[in-house]
């Protein structure tokens, strides 16, 4: 293997690793803010308590950051 091989292995397999790095932070937080209690859980017929829940705004965001992850990956 040439020395141009071995670079651009190592900075694929760096990349790899920061994005696996990233993926396991979503899903971490994810966990978490599923596995906390909501009012909304316990009325869920009650659709004031799903617009208003603090829970709702950190799952999309969580979502949006595990699908730019995602696209990163499907276009390298």
């Amino acid at each position: 293997m040439d020395i141009g091989s071995n670079v651009g292995l190592s900075i694929n397999l760096t990349k790899k690793s920061e994005d696996h790095e990233e993926f396991k932070g979503i899903v971490v937080e994810a966990l978490q803010l599923c596995g906390g209690f909501e009012l909304s859980d316990l009325f869920p017929s009650f659709n004031l308590l799903n617009v208003i829940s603090p829970v709702r705004p950190k799952m999309e965001r969580l979502q949006k950051r595990a699908k730019d992850n995602g696209e990163y990956h499907q276009g390298a």
